[in-house]
């Protein structure tokens, strides 16, 4: 089983990657494998305020309190966290955040979602239903446009289908890291 997790993602629900390791089990059932991976890592101790956190974030069902702390076929996750790791709306988010037409340089307007079951089909077979990679596409696409929207080359913007198929968005990984680490020289005003 491979696993992908977004650092954004764990920040956002406050779990560390072994905690978020634990809930991905439950979510699929793997409980042999929750066993093996909590014994060969946590003591009884650990294990209890493990599930106690757990519990108290509101990521378990009531009903899934563990009186034994070796069958863990009992844990069930509740619906707050399949709210926050959804996956089922990834293309409609996308969409939304994708603009909807640019004027070219010659005047005329060029609309940019176009053949969007094709798009649609693209992105989900990119993202493969994985809300980590969907968030950062997001990131990359909103960065993107922001830029292009402070620099006046908006009027360049590829139409979706070209952006998605041409994975656009790799362009812009290290421009946002390298934002992120470093401020911007001469945009204080003093």
């Amino acid at each position: 089983m491979v696993i992908e997790m977004s650092l954004a993602l764990l920040e956002n629900l406050n779990l560390t990657p072994n905690e978020y390791l634990i809930v991905t089990l439950i979510r699929h059932k793997e409980f042999d494998l929750i066993s093996k991976f909590l014994q060969a890592n946590y003591t009884i101790t650990n294990m209890k305020e493990l599930f106690a956190k757990l519990n108290k974030l509101g990521y378990l069902t009531s009903t899934s309190i563990l009186n034994n702390y070796y069958d863990y076929s009992g844990c069930k996750l509740s619906n707050k966290l399949y709210s926050l790791i959804r996956t089922e709306n990834l293309f409609e988010e996308f969409l939304e955040e994708y603009p909807k037409s640019v004027i070219r340089t010659d005047g005329v307007i060029d609309y940019l979602r176009t053949d969007q079951k094709h798009c649609k089909n693209m992105y989900l077979l990119i993202t493969k239903n994985n809300r980590a990679i969907h968030d950062h596409i997001i990131k990359c696409l909103r960065f993107e446009v922001n830029k292009r929207i402070k620099d006046g080359s908006m009027k360049f913007m590829v139409r979706m289908s070209k952006w998605i198929s041409s994975e656009a968005w790799k362009a812009y990984e290290d421009e946002i890291n390298n934002t992120l680490n470093t401020e911007s020289y001469g945009t204080d005003i003093e």
